[in-house]
């Protein structure tokens, strides 16, 4: 369970700025979790996020030197929306000292996954370390195209050398190794 965690979550590095990405999946031995569900307040400040919220099931946060949060994101008093009146929904990066973890996990089955909660309270999150990860309207649409395609789905203006970059952080190497075609083409 938590090597299936720390691997899906190390894939949203694509969406990160290079610099962000190599801070905070740059080494062999990163490993990242968290939970997507966005119970979290992100309140717009300065250039960044002031962040605070409670998440159920931080699994593998043991492991763990980031963990991901979701939250809806603030901005002049009110949440932003989107498209469709869909609040944005980011995921903020948070660095593990700036969590607390509860103990209140105690299950007969998985317990090795240290699926806890986690809180954090009035944190600040550079924007670099906040993003708009997934947005699903009222009609959800699976996207066709490249892996390409894909990566550059939340920076469009991506060149190809920053394609290539999210996906060696992503540790796509062996994907795009066995479908060549999965990349190309270029435009």
């Amino acid at each position: 369970w938590n090597i299936m965690i720390g691997a899906t979550s190390g894939t949203t590095a694509a969406y990160l700025e290079p610099e962000a990405a190599r801070l905070i999946h740059g080494s062999p031995r990163a490993v990242t979790g968290g939970i997507f569900a966005p119970r979290g307040k992100a309140v717009r400040e300065g250039d960044g996020w002031r962040v605070s919220g409670a998440w159920q099931w931080a699994s593998g946060n043991a492991q763990a030197q980031w963990m991901k949060a979701g939250c809806i994101a603030w901005e002049d008093g009110k949440p932003r929306m989107l498209r469709d009146g869909v609040p944005e929904v980011l995921t903020v990066y948070l660095p593990r000292e700036k969590i607390r973890f509860a103990d209140n996990w105690y299950v007969s089955g998985l317990c090795g996954t240290g699926s806890c909660d986690m809180s954090v309270e009035d944190v600040l999150v550079p924007a670099a370390h906040a993003k708009l990860v997934a947005w699903i309207g009222q009609r959800p649409v699976l996207f066709a195209g490249t892996i390409r395609d894909n990566i550059r789905f939340a920076r469009p203006e991506a060149s190809d050398a920053d394609v290539e970059e999210a996906a060696r952080f992503a540790r796509l190497e062996p994907v795009l190794a066995a479908l060549p075609q999965a990349v190309a083409p270029k435009a």
